[in-house]
């Protein structure tokens, strides 16, 4: 079952350039893990500072066994840039 990922993210007032800037660079290395479909981080017209990241995968597993591709230090420098933990919901793609 294919399966759909939004992650949410909401940078610090006026960070919102370099949390898009660390969360495109996740998504390439995203883009080359086994089982990955698609992925796209888009930035809020509205709100610079918040930026989702949209993802589609073979399967929750292949997703979670993703993270591992993103380097521990680029996820600690990304946490940093943002106001609050972030959010993310799975979706059934139909």
């Amino acid at each position: 079952m294919t399966v759909a990922r939004i992650n949410e993210f909401r940078a610090i007032t006026g960070r919102g350039d370099e949390l898009h800037t660390l969360l495109t660079g996740f998504t390439d290395a995203i883009r080359e893990t086994p089982g990955c479909v698609s992925v796209q981080a888009l930035r809020s017209l509205h709100d610079p500072d918040f930026t989702v990241i949209f993802e589609v995968w073979e399967s929750v597993s292949a997703h979670e066994a993703a993270a591992q591709a993103i380097p521990a230090d680029d996820v600690q420098a990304a946490v940093a840039l943002l106001v609050s933990p972030p959010k993310g919901e799975y979706f059934t793609v139909t």
